[in-house]
């Protein structure tokens, strides 16, 4: 008596709570609704994001570009990245550096979106688009500069309750100052755990760093002796975009350290998951 039988609340009885809030709604939270016969749940929305690049220099991918011209890979970035994180992602455009195309772009991105992230256009030159609009718009940034490499130029601030993350320009300085900062921030707004799987792993050669900023370089995972390690990847400046495709995590280089030997733990933020 009783083999093969599965006893009446022998899960949940009632009274419990199936899923407290705040959750992520996976397949199986879906399948736990599912069998208490809740075809639908109340959820939070999801944080609508506008993503705009700048510079004359930039077009769209479909464009053929002369000698001066780069493609825009940035937004295509910003735009993965911003879905995977949670958020509804709209490419707000490309801003040109002359007139007031920048602060159109940039007021119609404000209107449509609750975050706006913006790419480029930030640093000290002398016609950095967005830095201008910002001034003339009269954003006061919460914090404007971050002591790291990649990624030093980079402002977050807020306009009329939208949150504005200005990036830097270069391909892999938008996409870790993302991941380090930006990620975070729509995960907590979505109420999903903000972090990533963080790792310490034994680095397989020397680490150095010289730039007196914490350092998040690009690694590779691989198996040394029978254990997880992380290979730092031969180009770490901030234009290789294709080191950062080929890195499995990021691995920060405090700035207090100027050099790591092989065999030293650093903590890593797992890209892949």
């Amino acid at each position: 008596p009783g083999n093969y039988i599965r006893p009446t609340a022998s899960e949940l009885k009632r009274g419990d709570i199936m899923v407290k809030a705040p959750a992520l709604i996976t397949p199986q939270v879906a399948g736990q609704c599912a069998t208490a016969g809740r075809s639908s749940v109340m959820v939070i929305k999801k944080p609508s994001v506008a993503v705009l690049t700048s510079g004359d220099e930039v077009l769209m991918p479909f464009d053929y570009p002369q000698p001066w011209q780069v493609r825009n890979s940035n937004s295509t970035m910003i735009t993965l990245q911003a879905t995977e994180a949670g958020a509804d992602v709209f490419d707000a455009g490309i801003a040109r550096d002359r007139g007031t195309h920048a602060r159109d772009l940039f007021l119609r991105a404000a209107e449509s979106a609750d975050i706006v992230i913006t790419s480029g256009g930030i640093s000290m030159g002398r016609r950095d688009p967005f830095k201008q609009v910002f001034t003339e718009l009269g954003i006061s940034p919460v914090f404007y500069g971050v002591n790291i490499k990649p990624g030093k130029p980079l402002m977050f601030a807020f306009y009329k309750n939208k949150a504005l993350f200005a990036l830097p320009g270069n391909q892999v300085s938008t996409s870790v100052t993302f991941e380090l900062l930006v990620r975070p921030f729509i995960r907590k707004v979505c109420s999903a755990p903000a972090q990533r799987l963080l790792l310490d792993l034994e680095l397989t050669v020397p680490s150095y760093n010289k730039e007196n900023r914490d350092f998040f370089k690009r690694g590779r995972i691989v198996f040394h002796e029978g254990r997880q390690m992380v290979e730092p990847l031969e180009s770490q400046e901030s234009h290789m975009l294709s080191s950062l495709a080929g890195a499995d995590v990021i691995f920060l280089h405090p700035a207090s350290e100027k050099s790591l030997p092989a065999g030293a733990r650093v903590r890593c933020y797992y890209l892949k998951g």
